[in-house]
């Protein structure tokens, strides 16, 4: 089963977890940085990254959710712009009384962290501003947690030198239906090879 993180979108943004952190803190960067490395097909295919444009995601649909004080795991369908529909699991966790979106998961088996290696040239740095952003910004995340929004559609996507980022529109909850953006960025790895991560979604 291959996996994306949210920060998102996002999104996706899921997971076993660790003990929570002090307050303020967030979690693991090593194992939200672990999560997307792990998930790198399907944070390509939200950031619109993939070389076949029609398994980019077009929009993802939330639905039955588990929570409990420290995690909510939500059912989710994934469509594609060649109209492959995908189901999968939204993980955010809470830490210190805040949510982070922490990854989604492709299928609709849900496991624990992902035991991958974290190639050379790649360091906990590429995901400690998004810790950071997704404290600041928790209306999205808290939105979807909460039932405010039952949708997102991808409207479009834009690409600067090794940033991303995607238009959204929430819709379909409680919520009066909002555009937002979910940004990501690139990095190389030592051997060459390119990784996108997800920062947040605001």
């Amino acid at each position: 089963m291959r996996r994306i993180s949210v920060g998102i979108v996002t999104l996706a943004l899921a997971l076993t977890f660790v003990a929570p952190l002090a307050a303020h803190a967030g979690p693991s960067a090593t194992y939200m940085l672990k999560e997307q490395i792990a998930s790198r097909y399907q944070i390509c295919a939200l950031l619109g990254t993939l070389s076949n444009s029609n398994n980019w995601v077009s929009s993802i649909t939330f639905g039955h959710m588990t929570k409990s004080a420290n995690k909510a795991i939500i059912d989710i369908t994934m469509r594609t712009r060649s109209s492959l529909v995908i189901p999968g699991k939204l993980w955010l966790a809470r830490y210190s009384g805040v949510w982070y979106f922490y990854s989604i998961t492709r299928g609709t088996t849900t496991r624990g962290i992902s035991n991958v290696a974290i190639p050379a040239g790649i360091t906990t740095s590429v995901v400690a501003n998004a810790l950071a952003e997704q404290r600041q910004h928790q209306y999205i995340v808290t939105g979807i947690l909460y039932g405010g929004y039952k949708k997102m559609t991808v409207l479009s996507r834009s690409t600067g030198w090794n940033t991303r980022s995607v238009a959204v529109q929430l819709s379909g909850g409680y919520r009066h239906s909002v555009v937002a953006r979910a940004y990501g960025y690139r990095k190389e790895a030592t051997n060459g090879t390119a990784y996108n991560f997800l920062r947040v979604l605001k």
